[in-house]
C-alpha cells in the first residue's frame, strides 16, 4: 500500500486502516447525542418563544418542564433512525457515509426548526418578562442551532466544539426556564392605602348554590325557613338573573370579580395542567413540522398534561377580596369556587379544596398544599374538615326514609354519580357541615384579630347538590319525571332538608356576625329540561333559570327588586365598602336595592377599570397587628 501525503505533512492510508475505521464507529455515538440534545433543546425553545412562556410559574414552570419532555421526545423519536445509522456505521465500506447522514440529517432538522418556524424564531429575539428569561433564551437558541448544525459536519477532533455549544445551549435554556420563587406566599399582606369606607357597609354574604325561590315558596309558607323568611321581609328581595352556561366556577367568579367569562377566564370546571406547575396551561400554539403533537400525546398518555378542577391562578381580573386588600378591608372568605390556591389576602381564605372528598371521588389529585391563606391556617381548621365517613345514620334520619341497613348500603357503595343521592348524600351533607363549621371559626378568629369580624364570604353548595341528585323526587315539585313511589317515599324530603340546612346556617353566621348587611344569592335555579332522547327530561339549569337575591341591613330598602343580574353583586359589593366602582364591569350599581338615607349619604364613586389580577405582594414589614388594628379603628369597626 503506497503511502500518501496529506496536509501538514501527515500520511494518509487508503483504504483506510482498521484503527480509522473503528475510529469512524466510535464517533457515530458521541454525534448521535449530539444531535438529540440540540435538537430537543431548539424545539423546546422554539415552543417558549411561539407562546411566550415566560417562567413565572412555580414550583415548575411550564417552559422547564417541556425543555425535559422535548429530549426525552426526541431521543425516543430519533432512535430508530439512529439505530439504523449505528448498523450501518458497523461495515467498514459505509461507516465513512454515516458522518454525511447525520449531517444531512442535521441540516435538514436545522431547516425546519428555523425556515419552517420564523415566527417563534422572531419572538425568542423580542421576548417579554424576566431578564434572565429575555437575554438567555436567545443566546441558548443560537448556540443550540449551531451545535445541531455541526453534529455531523464538525471533525472527529472538533466535537469537543459542538458538545461546548450544546452545554451552553441547555444549561442556557435551563436558568432562563427556572421559575421565579413565589414572593409573598407565607406571609401577612403589605398594609395599602385605604380608600373612603363606611362604617355601616359591613356586611356578610352568603351564596346557596343552586337555590331557587320556587322551591322556597312554600318552604317559607309552611314557616321552614324561619332565617330566610326574616331578611326577606326586611330587606330587597328578588330574582338573580344569570347566563349560558351555567357552571358554577363561571358564574361564582362572575359574582366575585364583576366581569364576564371572556373577560375573568375562568370557562369551565377545570383546567388542563402540567404536573408540577401550579398555574393551568392555556391553548398552546406547537412548532411546525416538528412533530411536537407527539410530546403533547406523551405527556397526556403519561399523566403529566391532565385536566384538573380549576384553579385561581386562572382567573385574570381582580375579585372582591382582592380589592378589598387593596383597600384595607380585612375580608375572609370560605369555600368560594375557584380560590385554590388560596391567595394572599388581609383576612382568610379557606378554599374549596379544603374539602378535597369529592374531588377525590372525581378522580382528582388532592392538593397539600395552599389550601388556606396564611397557609398555617388549615392546621388549626383541619380538625372542622368532615369526613364523608363521619356521616351517621342520624345524620340521614332528616333527609330521607331508608332503614339503618340501606344507609349502611349507601355509606359503602362507591360515588355512583351527580344525578343519585344514594352516592352523593355522604359528600353533600358532609361538606355543608365542614362549610359551616368552617365558616363560624373564621368569625370567630376574625374577632379575636381585629375586635370585629371581617367581612365574610361564604359559599354553600348542599342546595345545588341535593337538587340534582333528588329534585325529580321532591315534595316541592309536581313533575316527578318517572321516579318511582319508592324512590319518592324514600327521598321526598332531601331537598325540602337541604333547605332547612342552609337556612339553619344562615341563622347560624348571622348571630355569630353580629351587626351588619346580609346578602343571600344563588347562581341559577332549577327547571325541567328536556335531554337527547324521545322523551327525556330531568331537573337541571341549561337553561339558565333564575336564582335568588336577598339584601337586608341598615343599608338596604324594604321593597322588591326586579331586573337584577349576577353582575350586579360586584358593583353593589364595592359600593356598599364605600371603594371606586369600575366602569368595565359586566354590571352597575342598582341604586333600588339601598335605603335612601344610605345612598344620599354615600355617593358613588367610579373608576375606569380596576385592570388585571396582581401578583402575590411582598411581604411587608408594616404589615403588623398593630397597624391592621389601627387601620380597623380608622374605618371604624371598632373603638
Amino acid at each position: 500500500m503506497k503511502p500518501r501525503v496529506g496536509p501538514r505533512g501527515r500520511i494518509l492510508l487508503w483504504p483506510p486502516t482498521v484503527q480509522q475505521v473503528d475510529r469512524r464507529r466510535l464517533e457515530y455515538l458521541p454525534r448521535a447525542v449530539l444531535l438529540i440534545v440540540s435538537l430537543g433543546t431548539l424545539a423546546a425553545l422554539l415552543l417558549a418563544g411561539l407562546n411566550e412562556l415566560a417562567p413565572r410559574q412555580s414550583p415548575l414552570s411550564f417552559a422547564l418542564v417541556f425543555l425535559g419532555g422535548s429530549l426525552l421526545f426526541y431521543s425516543m423519536l430519533l432512535a430508530p433512525l439512529l439505530l439504523t445509522l449505528g448498523l450501518a456505521n458497523r461495515v467498514g465500506s459505509v461507516s465513512r457515509y454515516v458522518r454525511v447522514g447525520v449531517g444531512l440529517v442535521s441540516l435538514i432538522l436545522l431547516a425546519l426548526c428555523t425556515a419552517a418556524n420564523w415566527e417563534a424564531v422572531e419572538k425568542i429575539f423580542h421576548l417579554h418578562g424576566p431578564t434572565r428569561f429575555r437575554c438567555l433564551t436567545p443566546l441558548a437558541f443560537l448556540s443550540a442551532a449551531a451545535s445541531l448544525a455541526g453534529a455531523g459536519w464538525l471533525s472527529a477532533r472538533r466535537l469537543w466544539v459542538g458538545y461546548s455549544l450544546a452545554a451552553v445551549a441547555v444549561l442556557s435554556a435551563a436558568v432562563a426556564f427556572w421559575p421565579h420563587s413565589k414572593v409573598g406566599a407565607a406571609g401577612a399582606v403589605g398594609r395599602h392605602a385605604a380608600a373612603p369606607q363606611n362604617p355601616d357597609g359591613r356586611f356578610v354574604l352568603i351564596g346557596l348554590d343552586g337555590a331557587d325561590w320556587r322551591y322556597i315558596e312554600p318552604l317559607i309558607v309552611r314557616g321552614e325557613l324561619p332565617n330566610i323568611a326574616s331578611l326577606r321581609e326586611r330587606g330587597t328581595w328578588g330574582p338573580l338573573a344569570t347566563f349560558k352556561p351555567t357552571k358554577s366556577p363561571v358564574i361564582w367568579t362572575t359574582i366575585a370579580t364583576g366581569q364576564g367569562p371572556p373577560v375573568h377566564g375562568i370557562r369551565d370546571y377545570t383546567n388542563l395542567r402540567l404536573r408540577g406547575v401550579d398555574e393551568p396551561l392555556g391553548k398552546l400554539r406547537l412548532p411546525a413540522h416538528l412533530l411536537f403533537e407527539g410530546l403533547y400525546a406523551g405527556l397526556q398518555w403519561s399523566r403529566l398534561l391532565y385536566k384538573s378542577p380549576v384553579v385561581s391562578s386562572a382567573r385574570l381580573t381582580p375579585a372582591y377580596w382582592e380589592l378589598a386588600t387593596r383597600h384595607g378591608a380585612p375580608v375572609d372568605v370560605v369555600n368560594w369556587w375557584v380560590t385554590w390556591p388560596a391567595e394572599p389576602v388581609l383576612g382568610h381564605i379557606i378554599s374549596e379544596r379544603a374539602y378535597y372528598f369529592r374531588f377525590s371521588a372525581q378522580g382528582s389529585v388532592r392538593e397539600t398544599s395552599r389550601l388556606t391563606y396564611p397557609e398555617e391556617l388549615y392546621t388549626d381548621v383541619e380538625s372542622l374538615v368532615m369526613r364523608p365517613d363521619e356521616v351517621t345514620f342520624a345524620d340521614a334520619r332528616p333527609y330521607m326514609d331508608v332503614s339503618a341497613e340501606e344507609f349502611a348500603a349507601m355509606m359503602a357503595s362507591p360515588r355512583l354519580g351527580k344525578h343519585t343521592i344514594e352516592g352523593e348524600f355522604k359528600y353533600l351533607y358532609s361538606m355543608h357541615e365542614t362549610t359551616r363549621r368552617l365558616s363560624l371559626r373564621l368569625i370567630e378568629m376574625s374577632r379575636n384579630q381585629y375586635g370585629t369580624p371581617a367581612d365574610h364570604l361564604v359559599l354553600f353548595r348542599i342546595t345545588d347538590l341535593a337538587s340534582h341528585a333528588a329534585l325529580a323526587e321532591s315534595e316541592l315539585v309536581e313533575e316527578h319525571l318517572g321516579a318511582s313511589e319508592e324512590r319518592r317515599r324514600k327521598y321526598a324530603r332531601v331537598v325540602s332538608e337541604a333547605y332547612r340546612a342552609a337556612d339553619r346556617a344562615i341563622g347560624e353566621i348571622v348571630t355569630a356576625f353580629g351587626p351588619g348587611n346580609v346578602v343571600v344569592i344563588s347562581d341559577h335555579g332549577f327547571q325541567i329540561e328536556k335531554m337527547p332522547g324521545p322523551h327525556a327530561a330531568e331537573y337541571g339549569h341549561l337553561r339558565a333559570p333564575a336564582g335568588i337575591f336577598i339584601a337586608a341591613g341598615p343599608a338596604f330598602a324594604r321593597t322588591r327588586a326586579e331586573g337584577l343580574s349576577v353582575c350586579n353583586v360586584l358593583p353593589l359589593l364595592v359600593y356598599l365598602k364605600g371603594m371606586p366602582v369600575a366602569e368595565d364591569l359586566c354590571g352597575r350599581v342598582p341604586p333600588r336595592v339601598f335605603a335612601a338615607d344610605f345612598a344620599a349619604r354615600h355617593p358613588a364613586i367610579s373608576v375606569a377599570s380596576y385592570g388585571t389580577k396582581a401578583a402575590p405582594v411582598s411581604l411587608a414589614a408594616e404589615s403588623t397587628e398593630t397597624a391592621v388594628m389601627e387601620h380597623m379603628r380608622a374605618l371604624g369597626y371598632i373603638q
